[in-house]
């Protein structure tokens, strides 16, 4: 009949590669913060494909486990996190107390989800290797933001070395 191109030709014009994912639209400004991490890091030396996804399985597994782990809502309803199903053990380990360490091969899907929207909303660009992707002006705004409001940098540090998850803070 028509009526679904006109439908979809009326989305790009106005919400361009949001729209399947507002029910988790925070991991567009995650995967712009991890991104700028881990890119400015190694803006010097270029950063291995291996270490991009290192990274961001462990940036998804914090996500899950801090929504998991939420204070004021211990066990929290993960089901619009990413990895939810795929680390339903380690979340209930960590809910337990116990400490768990990061995913070193499962995970990682934040980057083909979101980088789509991440590009249509002008926070990230294509680059070359050695830099696979740049931040935009916006990006590197919201990157700089992250970093000034991170109360929990421990996490982070945590994060980037691959050490292990606890249920309970330090």
């Amino acid at each position: 009949m028509g009526v679904r191109g006109f439908d979809q030709s009326i989305e790009i014009g106005m919400v361009n590669g949001i729209t399947t994912i507002s029910q988790r639209v925070r991991y567009l400004s995650i995967l712009t913060w991890a991104l700028g991490e881990i890119l400015t890091k190694k803006s010097l030396t270029g950063v291995e494909w291996e270490e991009i996804e290192a990274f961001l399985r462990h940036v998804e597994f914090l996500v899950l486990a801090a929504t998991r782990l939420d204070k004021e809502n211990n066990g929290a309803d993960a089901s619009g996190a990413l990895g939810a199903n795929l680390h339903q053990e380690a979340m209930g380990a960590l809910l337990n107390g116990n400490e768990v360490p990061f995913p070193h091969d499962r995970g990682g899907a934040i980057l083909g989800t979101y980088i789509g929207p991440c590009r249509a909303i002008g926070l990230v660009v294509d680059g070359e290797a050695p830099v696979f992707y740049r931040l935009t002006p916006r990006g590197r705004e919201i990157w700089r933001l992250e970093i000034v409001n991170s109360k929990h940098l421990h996490l982070y540090l945590s994060c980037s070395r691959g050490e292990a998850s606890h249920g309970t803070p330090r």
